[in-house]
């Protein structure tokens, strides 16, 4: 892998790699590594949006963020 950059913020994360391929869901096999990524990212976001670029893509997740005082209340 080369060219990876993560960034993340309140409720955003953006993933940027040196590959222009955009990610796909593949079957999963126990016997490959990886493959669940993709749809973990899927999963777990309100919104992906992929751009991709001859030098790479940016793929960026808009992911649900709750305060800290629901993030208390979900403990207690």
């Amino acid at each position: 892998m080369t060219g990876f950059r993560l960034e993340a913020g309140p409720g955003t994360v953006e993933v940027r790699d040196a590959s222009s391929v955009p990610p796909l869901a593949r079957p999963w096999d126990v016997g490959e590594p990886g493959g669940f990524g993709w749809p973990v990212v899927q999963e777990l976001s309100l919104k992906v949006r992929v751009c991709t670029q001859a030098a790479g893509k940016t793929v960026t997740a808009i992911v649900p963020c709750p305060s800290a005082g629901e993030m208390q209340q979900s403990r207690d």
